[in-house]
């Protein structure tokens, strides 16, 4: 029997990430009294430049605040006077309703008063289909606009700026009103027109010292008014994209992003800059005439507004602050100094706790990469033996085949499972003498078909191959070489080489020899950056090239471990785009012919099919308590193979109630699962040790179970079972075990 192919390991996984200590020296008081002064330096310094920076963000938050305080004010002084204007026209057109017996010659004299009063161009009347009347008498068509739908159709107030005669700036007003006739005038709305310098005097030149800029503009960009610059008619409506274009705005926003926020009634701060010279602008939206105010002001003119008393508050916060940080660091330093290990412990667990999480994530998500090998050929081999099922030749071939792959695929289950055991070197590698080459061999067969898959070119070669017969874990050494070329093969795109060369060395010592493993491939290659993290457990290179290739990130890091724990080297050339050379360097024990050719008699010649333990077994009674009817099946037949008869239960509940239907001794032993329906393998197991029968404490109850791990063991023990047997259950494992317990050789 080969023994690195049978053993189960049974430790439960422990991922640990070790962080590296750093040693803290203690000093002396004079090293104490220079660190506490240098910390205390420095964070007197960075408490300054946070103050720095806190006064400035400070002062440029008030500054603007303060902006939009005042740019809301005349955006208020605006609105008032269109509220004033607005009323004077429902003042008018009601007198007009209410003495509508007037004539045109009354009607016209009373809008020329009332014009002249106010300082107005004029006051004029709206019908319905769009006919002005004037002071004049007359009656002109108006020109189709949205203003004029809005103020007929839409019964909305109207304020608009614009051109009076071709020659001066005006600024227009309408309402609309309830209809109704005067002087044979059908009205509809009142307007009203005059000076645009009279809105201007609204504008104050002088806030900020006569630095600020102010502009109103309509909807489409145009200026009416500013207060810089001459505006003659023919330049009213001034672009205000032409006056800030050379401005280049914070975080990449531009002008029309501001103007379009105006336009939908959202206001905007924001800081700006001409050259060296910086600027905070406010634009507020205009909503009485659909436009909106661009209020600008030098950055140093509206910073050295804000008060002195903001100086003097965050000069005192600043002090404290000193003063809280000076008494801050030596309470620190105190506390770091008495809790320092207690401190260093807690950051380490975090951290390794942090770690471990990460580090089960991507095991989980990546889990098929290290078992999708030999599981390819197990069934590939499988089909291929039942389409030649009468091919005796050919099947037993597959079948050999299917053995090699299930053996490996269980090797590294078991690998990964126990990383962490790796990682403390408690790892126990076999000694036992076994062939090279048909090692090799055997992982030739393997990786063929996945190699021809992929149309991938592999070579095997062996080079100076003297000492064939070594000593050592064929196992764990088959899984190096799988490692590594299962990586090959998975990195290399279609087409792609793939070489596997062993070469014996010269060895100083003569009863060992010295191997060189080398695999090179022609695959997408690796960067400089990860070679040197390739061997760490849970590491993949995350590049766009190697994205497609994912495993669970354990191969690499078990192939170095279980190298070194042979004494052996490995190491790994790489270049992006060109491939990848890994070298792995073994001493090992040679061995002779004899002890590898005893070393693999088939099974017909090994311990399972001795005549001492088949008469030792034969006639035995056992109970299988098994919820899965294939794994009870292959039980059974093991059993059959030993001359053991055997019963099965479907779950612990069921195994309880045969057991003890059955008379005293009726069974011999007893194969547990764990996990059941109905009632678990444990208390199954405490249920018929406490059955009160004359063989409830001493009939062998074997747990039989994937729960593999070492907590599982021993709770089996602590549950009153004799021993334990983790699946998949090899049949020569089984049996020896259960000789064992049944000649009092295994104990719980």
């Amino acid at each position: 029997m080969q023994k690195g192919f049978c053993v189960h390991r049974r430790m439960k996984i422990r991922i640990r990430f070790r962080m590296k200590e750093t040693d803290v020296d203690k000093p002396g008081i004079g090293s104490r009294a220079i660190l506490r002064t240098v910390i205390s330096v420095v964070c007197i310094f960075v408490t300054g430049i946070l103050l720095f920076y806190a006064y400035n963000n400070i002062t440029k938050s008030m500054s603007a605040s303060n902006l939009r305080r005042v740019a809301q004010q005349n955006i208020t002084v605006y609105d008032m006077r269109f509220s004033d204007n607005r009323s004077m026209l429902r003042n008018i057109s009601g007198t007009l309703k209410m003495f509508n017996q007037m004539d045109r010659e009354q009607l016209s004299r009373y809008l020329d008063k009332n014009a002249a009063e106010n300082h107005l161009f004029g006051i004029y009347l709206i019908d319905s289909e769009g006919y002005i009347s004037g002071k004049d008498g007359g009656r002109k068509k108006i020109q189709p606009s949205s203003d004029l739908d809005r103020l007929l159709k839409e019964k909305e107030d109207v304020f608009r700026v614009g051109v009076f005669n071709s020659s001066e700036d005006a600024v227009f007003v309408g309402i609309p009103v309830e209809p109704y006739e005067v002087a044979g005038v059908q009205v509809a709305a009142v307007a009203m027109a005059y000076s645009n310098a009279s809105l201007y005097e609204s504008l104050n030149e002088q806030l900020y010292d006569g630095a600020a800029t102010i502009i109103l503009a309509d909807g489409y960009g145009h200026a009416f008014m500013r207060t810089v610059g001459n505006m003659s008619p023919g330049e009213t409506f001034y672009s205000v994209e032409t006056y800030f274009g050379e401005l280049s705005f914070t975080n990449g926003i531009v002008l029309s992003n501001i103007t379009e926020r105006a336009i939908q009634g959202k206001s905007t701060t924001i800081w700006a800059k001409d050259g060296k010279v910086e600027y905070c602008i406010s634009v507020l939206p205009f909503k009485s005439m659909d436009g909106y105010q661009i209020f600008m002001v030098p950055a140093e003119v509206i910073k050295a507004a804000v008060s002195d008393n903001l100086r003097k508050v965050l000069v005192n916060c600043g002090m404290s602050l000193v003063l809280v940080a000076l008494t801050l660091i030596y309470f620190n330093l105190y506390t770091y100094r008495r809790d320092k290990g207690q401190y260093l412990e807690i950051i380490r667990a975090k951290e390794e706790a942090e770690a471990a999480n990460r580090a089960k994530s991507m095991f989980l998500s990546n889990m098929s990469h290290d078992i999708r090998t030999p599981m390819n050929a197990i069934i590939g081999m499988t089909r291929i033996a039942r389409e030649n099922i009468g091919d005796g030749e050919r099947v037993e071939d597959c079948l050999k085949k299917i053995d090699i792959s299930s053996r490996l695929l269980l090797g590294i289950i078991n690998d990964v499972l126990d990383m962490s055991k790796i990682e403390a070197r408690k790892v126990e590698l076999a000694r036992e003498a076994f062939s090279m080459g048909a090692m090799i061999d055997s992982n030739r067969m393997i990786m063929e078909r996945q190699a021809e898959n992929k149309q991938l070119t592999l070579e095997f070669k062996k080079t100076n191959l003297n000492h064939d017969a070594v000593v050592g874990d064929s196992v764990r050494l088959s899984q190096i070489i799988m490692n590594i070329l299962s990586n090959a093969v998975k990195c290399t795109p279609e087409g792609g080489r793939i070489t596997f060369e062993i070469i014996e060395l010269p060895c100083t010592r003569e009863d060992s020899g010295r191997y060189r493993f080398v695999i090179s491939d022609t695959g997408v290659g690796m960067s400089e950056e990860f070679q040197k993290h390739i061997f760490e457990p849970f590491t993949q290179e995350n590049d766009y090239g190697r994205s497609r290739y994912k495993g669970t990130g354990l191969g690499m890091a078990i192939t170095k471990k279980l190298v070194e724990l042979m004494g052996g080297t490995v190491e790994v050339e790489s270049r992006q785009g060109e491939g990848t050379v890994f070298r792995v360097e073994l001493e090992l024990p040679l061995a002779s012919q004899e002890e590898v050719q005893s070393g693999t008699k088939e099974p017909e010649d090994s311990v399972f099919r001795s005549q001492e333990l088949l008469d030792s077994l034969a006639g035995k009674r056992c109970l299988i308590a098994e919820d899965n009817e294939l794994n009870a099946e292959i039980a059974a037949a093991f059993l059959e193979m030993a001359g053991i008869k055997s019963e099965k239960a479907s779950n612990g509940q069921e195994a309880v109630e045969i057991y003890k239907r059955r008379e005293n001794g009726f069974f011999d032993i007893i194969l547990m699962d764990i996990r059941m329906p109905e009632m678990d393998g444990y208390e199954a197991c405490r249920q018929i040790r406490g059955a009160g029968r004359r063989d409830s404490l001493t009939i062998p109850i074997v747990a039989m179970t994937a729960n593999a791990f070492s907590e599982d063991i021993e709770l089996a023990g602590k549950s009153g079972m004799n021993a334990h047997l983790a699946k998949p259950v090899d049949a020569e494992q089984m049996i020896s075990l259960l000789k064992e317990v049944l000649a009092g050789e295994k104990n719980g």
